[in-house]
């Protein structure tokens, strides 16, 4: 899977692609649901507790956030889901919903959990169409998010309707710098790789190279999932893309830690590079740091340990080693037998 460690983002953290928004969405909800707090159905709520009530969501969306961007998916989950539960109490017409269902949402995806993820997706967007209206920039946001889920899930068409749909928004409302378009743009490369547009998915994806070097630096996580991207553009059309490749491990190995799991996924993506490439001792090298780190953070039955399993399966497959590769794809297909409606 190419990279997709999906820009949400904190300051200088990678968010999720920063996984990467430099102002995140999460951040971006937040300022307007401050503003929205005073008028949105609160009337019932004295202002004592309305403020607790708001200091205890928020303590948790900031726990889960914290932890999301550590790679602690399954933490970040708990964190997010008690703020879900919170926020269902509320009076209606308020977006803390729509947050919390679209942060536990994210958790979810990060886990590989994407059927339990799409429903959440989807109602946290009708809930925001229906109280910014659809042509917001906070419905771009969530819409991009269902575009990541779905384009994760090998639902190209439906991918990029959305991501188109969510590209013009933002470049009406945002503007052509923002960190939010980089991300949609980063989104779209994927998906014109998918579909052998090469030439368009390494135009897109330079441009999104240069808005989040040019707004987080050159080497926040986000560059780094936007080289894998643009590297995979280049090596189609027969370009030489290892130094791309390279700068990408560079930066995640540096920013996100020994035991990110978004280090595991673009480890992933540099294994194959290496694999299409011929150099299989470094593949599976890769391949195997990513197994690894997904094992211990995910958990050994989670679907994209069954992605990098398989990875290396095919791994062994092309190098005659029979026996390995085999034992590889029934760990493999225990795990996605384990978890119907998955797909690594």
């Amino acid at each position: 899977m190419l990279a997709s460690l999906t820009a949400r983002s904190q300051p200088s953290v990678p968010a999720r692609s920063t996984p990467c928004h430099s102002l995140p969405w999460r951040q971006v909800l937040g300022r307007l649901i401050i503003g929205l707090l005073a008028s949105i159905s609160v009337i019932s709520l004295s202002t004592r507790d309305l403020r607790a009530q708001q200091l205890s969501w928020q303590q948790l969306v900031s726990s889960g956030n914290a932890l999301y961007h550590s790679g602690q998916y399954l933490n970040a989950a708990a964190q997010h889901g008690a703020a879900l539960r919170m926020a269902e109490t509320f009076p209606p017409g308020d977006m803390r919903l729509a947050v919390s269902l679209s942060d536990l949402a994210i958790d979810y995806e990060a886990q590989g959990r994407y059927a339990e993820a799409e429903p959440l997706f989807r109602r946290s967007l009708e809930i925001t169409e229906k109280l910014l209206g659809a042509q917001s920039a906070a419905a771009a946001l969530v819409r991009g998010d269902l575009a990541v889920l779905y384009r994760v899930e090998s639902r190209n068409s439906e991918a990029e309707a959305l991501v188109q749909e969510t590209l013009t928004v933002e470049e009406s409302l945002l503007g052509h710098d923002d960190p939010e378009l980089a991300r949609t743009l980063n989104n779209l490369s994927v998906l014109y790789i998918r579909s052998t547009r090469y030439v368009e998915a390494e135009r897109a994806g330079r441009r999104a190279l240069a808005i989040y070097e040019k707004a987080l630096g050159p080497s926040n996580p986000a560059v780094a999932t936007c080289l894998l991207n643009v590297a995979a553009a280049e090596a189609a059309q027969g370009a030489n893309a290892q130094p791309l490749y390279v700068r990408a491990q560079q930066i995640a190995e540096k920013t996100l830690g020994p035991s990110h799991p978004g280090l595991a996924m673009i480890l992933n993506s540099v294994a194959a590079f290496y694999q299409r490439d011929g150099d299989y001792r470094q593949a599976e090298k890769l391949f195997k740091r990513a197994l690894a780190i997904q094992q211990q953070v995910l958990g050994p039955h989670n679907p994209l340990v069954a992605a990098t399993l398989l990875n290396l399966s095919r791994l062994y497959a092309s190098k005659h080693k029979c026996r390995q590769a085999d034992e590889l794809q029934a760990q493999a297909d225990a795990i996605l037998s384990k978890t119907p409606g998955e797909s690594p």
